[in-house]
């Protein structure tokens, strides 16, 4: 059972460590050191599984095949719950994320654009005055 800890503080470590992604509540992981400790945590847990049996007994009953697998069947359904809403919440979050991106570039393509009559007014204005130098040069000659 201390193995068992142990592999379970290691996990909770590596997931301390990993880097946060910006406007969520995502970790960053080294997928393969973890999946390495999922492995050592099923072989111990494989190896254990009286000592498994006996953590996950209510009371003095032990616990029957039946109701191993009612349980399994229960963490199942709020597994699946559980990743149902936050498969929702992340793409809240992804569409939050997509829209200030996307108002971030309209407001920096506004800009473009002033700058570019701007631009525009200029180019004009050189080419009028341009176009006063040569027709004064025209009628001095």
């Amino acid at each position: 059972m201390n193995e068992l800890l142990g592999i379970i503080d290691a996990i909770e470590a590596r997931l301390m460590e990993g880097k946060k992604l910006p406007f969520t509540d995502k970790v960053v992981v080294h997928e393969g050191q973890i999946l390495m400790l999922l492995d050592k945590l099923r072989i111990v847990a494989g190896n254990d599984s009286d000592a498994v049996r006996k953590a996950v007994e209510i009371g003095n009953e032990p616990v029957t095949n039946e109701a191993v697998s009612e349980e399994k069947i229960d963490i199942q359904e709020a597994d699946l719950t559980k990743a149902h809403d936050e498969a929702l919440r992340i793409k809240e979050d992804a569409a939050v994320y997509a829209d200030n991106v996307l108002a971030h570039l309209q407001l920096l393509v506004t800009k473009m654009q002033k700058n570019i009559i701007k631009l525009e007014q200029n180019l004009e204005s050189g080419r009028s005055m341009m176009d006063r130098i040569s027709d004064t040069k025209d009628t001095h000659s």
